[in-house]
């Protein structure tokens, strides 16, 4: 139980369900479950109009900036030692001024893309190997409105595949990455998303990571470019890579909480955001 609990804790530290999608490579044991709620928040300043680093206030005055809270709640259960089912849920709302062509009623918000997913752990549980993950999920068009900066999802459902791998050693220390391609119904471009972390756990009680991740679309349209308007959001070539760092702290066998702080570092058509996020997972 200790050993598992600090997996999740280190992988919890290595990942924000805010921007990072992939999975953990861990899955639950036999008949075991993972149930995490989560809040995260996101500011921007800045966006991305194509590639050229664009003030929110150039566009929509003096002191205008971009946020937004999520509440998510993500379940796992092992459906044996090897296979389990993955569900997520969540509501999110954004604030931002009313802007003509980016934001015509401001803020919104409402019940985000939801994840149905399976992931088969192909290595199983020997502890000489890396852990060799894959993932399949179907991902479901939330209830908001799209079509606007603030919009909080594309508005399209799709499917994603995942590949996963980890190592955790005797020694506290934690490596795990991934790659994630989705593909949307519509004229939503597809992605392709990588993901790595590293962790170590001082201790059964607290751990702390590092992670880093980058999400390529594939489309051809760019914000204010010809044939965005009108405003063709969801359609637009969204790029962006981010770093950011975590901390788990394990209350006792069955609850842990975790702190991740992140920052996007580059982008094409994305909000250039600081992002927060605070959980607590519970294992039974």
């Amino acid at each position: 139980m200790i050993k598992k609990l600090l997996l999740i804790a280190v992988s919890a530290a290595l990942s924000t369900a805010a921007h990072a999608d992939a999975y953990s490579p861990w899955t639950p044991g036999d008949e075991s479950s993972e149930l995490t709620f989560r809040f995260s928040a996101q500011q921007a300043d800045d966006f991305y109009a194509g590639d050229k680093k664009v003030p929110l206030s150039a566009v929509a005055g003096a002191g205008a900036d971009l946020s937004q809270d999520g509440y998510t709640l993500d379940y796992s259960y092992g459906i044996s030692d090897q296979l389990a089912l993955d569900l997520r849920v969540g509501y999110t709302s954004s604030d931002f001024v009313r802007t003509p062509g980016l934001a015509p009623n401001g803020g919104l918000s409402g019940v985000q893309d939801s994840r149905i997913g399976l992931r088969y752990n192909l290595t199983g549980a020997q502890d000489d190997l890396p852990t060799i993950t894959f993932g399949l999920a179907w991902l479901i068009a939330g209830n908001y409105d799209t079509g606007a900066l603030p919009a909080v999802g594309d508005g399209e459902s799709g499917i994603e595949v995942s590949v996963l791998v980890g190592q955790a050693f005797d020694s506290g220390f934690l490596l795990s990455g991934g790659y994630s391609r989705r593909q949307y119904n519509g004229n939503v471009p597809d992605e392709n998303a990588f993901n790595i972390g590293a962790g170590y756990a001082f201790n059964d009680v607290f751990s702390a990571g590092l992670f880093y991740q980058n999400v390529r679309g594939n489309g051809n349209l760019d914000i204010g470019a010809p044939g965005f308007s009108p405003a063709r959001f969801p359609e637009v070539d969204e790029d962006f890579s981010l770093w950011g760092v975590g901390g788990s702290f394990s209350l006792n066998d069955a609850w842990s909480l975790g702190l991740d702080y992140g920052r996007k570092i580059s982008g094409r058509n994305t909000a250039k955001s600081d992002f927060y996020s605070l959980s607590a997972t519970y294992l039974f």
